[in-house]
């Protein structure tokens, strides 16, 4: 944690992992969100970690809210837990703190601080994933409203949500569909939650769907410029949602070697050697989270430059757990339960969106051979 309040911000983490770990089995099984954990997030402050000390947040920044996802995890041993966390505060820090108006902040940057609400992105649809090209959700202008039709799929808390960020094609400019992302309340007469795709994984992290039938919203409603949604919300989200996670992941992957400590038999001089330079590895990808999130900081707003970095720690992590992997069967260990759902949560994380990634580090690796031989 940065030195502004390294030590309260770390004593609230502890507390609210150590309630994590002490129901970690209950945790990983189920599919929606405790109450009383939502609850207890909401009172440490955690919630609005990353928002201004003016609307009650605690007024942190990208490295403090790394450092938190990687102890958070790490302590706790549930990386659904800190999917649904981080989830929430980006939306409120990316999107409605950086770019609301100053009503839509006033009104709803203090409640998504204590935890009385919570919003959700809405891109990716049914069938076609988040790729704009095949994005058929449509909003149309009628007065001074939008009135909007389509369903949307993949929606990481949504069944905790009260309001949905909501991307739609608003136009067309230049034989391409124009975006713009739109506050809608869950309120809002015509819409409908959904199961959306079952996701068997990342508990107790909620996910669903949403039908939107003839959906009035005020003009007001629109989130950034109109017609930018694109721009504004779902490419810059992707990096920084992808620099981010890496902290929790890293929290993960050590989470996990404790948990083959706790198993190991009495170990040997080789034994230990690879499991040093595991721990090694894993203090590696904490020290690389780190870096990113401190280059967030230092551009939030042009994060595109850091998805080869990203690429890259995923990269290592695979590598990482292949070890962990090897270090267990060759042995015959038994890991706990808690252990073994870590490490599934751990290994389905990884192959999300990993044609993506694999995209993202070829543009690095084109990067590197255009920039040529040193002379």
């Amino acid at each position: 944690m940065t030195n502004t309040a390294s030590g309260p911000i770390c004593a609230r983490i502890d507390t609210v992992a150590a309630h994590i770990a002490a129901n970690r089995a209950d945790l990983m099984a189920r599919p929606e969100f405790p109450d009383d954990l939502w609850q207890m997030l909401g009172d440490s402050g955690l919630l609005g970690l990353t928002l201004p000390k003016e609307y009650g947040g605690l007024g942190g920044g990208y490295v403090d809210l790394a450092a938190a996802a990687q102890r958070l995890t790490e302590r706790g041993g549930v990386l659904g837990v800190t999917v649904t966390w981080l989830c929430h505060i980006m939306n409120a820090r990316l999107h409605l703190d950086r770019k609301g108006t100053q009503m839509q902040r006033e009104f709803w940057l203090p409640r998504l601080a204590r935890g009385d609400s919570t919003i959700c992105i809405a891109i990716s649809e049914p069938g076609v994933g988040a790729h704009p090209k095949h994005l058929t959700a449509r909003a149309e202008r009628d007065g001074g409203d939008f009135v909007i039709n389509g369903a949307k799929t993949y929606l990481t808390n949504g069944p905790l949500a009260d309001m949905f960020i909501v991307l739609a094609v608003t136009g067309e400019k230049h034989g391409l569909k124009t975006f713009s992302a739109i506050l809608v309340p869950r309120t809002t007469p015509g819409v409908e939650q959904t199961p959306g795709v079952e996701i068997n994984f990342l508990h107790p992290s909620p996910h669903c769907g949403l039908k939107l039938t003839d959906c009035r919203v005020p003009a007001a409603n629109v989130l950034g410029q109109p017609d930018g949604g694109l721009a504004d919300i779902s490419l810059p989200m992707r990096a920084i949602e992808d620099a981010l996670t890496t902290s929790s992941l890293a929290g993960a992957v050590s989470a996990e070697l404790r948990f083959v400590a706790d198993a190991m038999p009495m170990p040997d001089r080789e034994a230990l050697a690879d499991l040093g330079q595991m721990l090694g590895k894993a203090d590696a990808l904490t020290k690389a989270a780190a870096r990113l999130a401190e280059e967030l900081n230092a551009d939030d707003g042009n994060p595109e430059r850091l998805n080869g970095a990203s690429a890259g720690f995923r990269g290592f992590l695979r590598t990482l757990q292949d070890e962990i992997d090897a270090f267990v069967g060759e042995r015959g260990m038994v890991l706990s339960p808690d252990a073994e759902a870590l490490r599934r949560d751990l290994i389905k994380t990884l192959s999300i969106a990993s044609s993506a990634h694999r995209l993202q580090a070829a543009k690095r690796a084109k990067m590197f051979l255009d920039e040529g031989t040193p002379s």
